[in-house]
């Protein structure tokens, strides 16, 4: 494989905004540019809004912006993880896609003394998310083998033009003694490609 060189740089602006006096509006802008992909702006636009001493709603938008390293970008890269003989081999991609995607979120938080409860509902949708497949699994009577390299299994990059995630966060803290906290947590996430030959499957 020949050398490969790929720069980049990003600058960063955020600035929030209070509204009016129980109301923060936070605005954010990132630059991404990178000497094979280009420019991309993600821009993030987040809101506090203070109910009363107990209560908070926090939420907003933002966007996402992925882009593939050098070794899921590149044919040429082999990446081989274990011991001889290797249990995986991963290939990288060279019409792979950034990522991009766009983030919805609102929570709601509440606060009384020592105990403090929240929950939030997520939904990202992704266009060109990064994901992999395999395709080879090693059998009885197959071995998997790449570049010489001989694993259990091996997969490729790849994009999923479309796909979504969506969910529930919920947590509690409680400060049993000035030197012992309690906390418990519970997430809930359904993912989905939406689009291409693993329409219908989760990824991760």
């Amino acid at each position: 494989m020949s050398k490969i060189t790929r720069y980049g740089w990003a600058v960063f602006a955020e600035d929030a905004w209070m509204i009016v006096p129980d109301f923060t509006l936070t605005t954010s802008a990132r630059l991404d540019h990178d000497s094979y992909f280009g420019y991309h702006v993600t821009p993030k636009l987040y809101g506090n809004w203070t109910i009363d001493q107990n209560w908070a709603l926090k939420g907003g938008v933002s966007t996402g912006y992925k882009k593939p390293d050098l070794r899921e970008n590149n044919s040429g890269f082999t990446s081989v993880y274990g011991a001889y003989p290797y249990s995986y081999i991963g290939i990288g991609n060279d019409d792979l896609k950034p990522e991009e995607s766009v983030n919805t979120e609102l929570g709601i938080y509440w606060q009384q003394d020592t105990l403090a409860l929240d929950a939030t509902v997520f939904h990202t949708r992704f266009k060109n998310k990064i994901s992999d497949y395999t395709i080879c699994t090693e059998t009885a009577t197959q071995k998997c083998v790449y570049n010489g390299y001989t694993a259990e299994s091996v997969s490729q990059y790849f994009n999923v033009s479309d796909a979504e995630v969506y969910g529930l966060e919920l947590n509690g803290d409680w400060q049993v003694t000035p030197s012992l906290k309690a906390n418990a947590n519970y997430t809930y996430t359904h993912s989905e490609q939406k689009s291409g030959e693993y329409k219908g499957y989760a990824f991760e």
